[in-house]
């Protein structure tokens, strides 16, 4: 629920402020690959079981990138904080895919 918080200020803007394409409680982009049929980004529970299978899959990276000027892992520009304000870099890795560790 961190990222959800981080994604939409507290669950204040679940529309991209920006225009960009991310949707509802977790900023899921319509069209990927992993988007189950009939998805509703605007569920909570749905969301929710998505994030949890994502982030169980190793693909917390889909919600930023640590090395990049984007996303909540290790953003100092994103306003609503980052991930590893709550989180260890250690807590953080087992859920990133290796390229992304850090």
């Amino acid at each position: 629920m961190d990222i959800s918080g981080l994604e939409t200020s507290g669950g204040q803007f679940l529309d991209q402020l920006s225009g960009g394409p991310g949707q509802g409680y977790f900023q899921f982009e319509p069209g990927q690959s992993y988007i189950p049929e009939g998805f509703d980004p605007y569920s909570a529970t749905q969301s929710a079981l998505l994030a949890g299978k994502r982030i169980a899959g190793g693909n917390l990276s889909n919600w930023g990138t640590p090395g990049g000027n984007w996303g909540t892992l290790d953003n100092p520009n994103n306003v609503n904080g980052k991930l590893t304000d709550f989180y260890t870099n250690e807590e953080l890795n087992p859920y990133l895919s290796p390229q992304y560790q850090f």
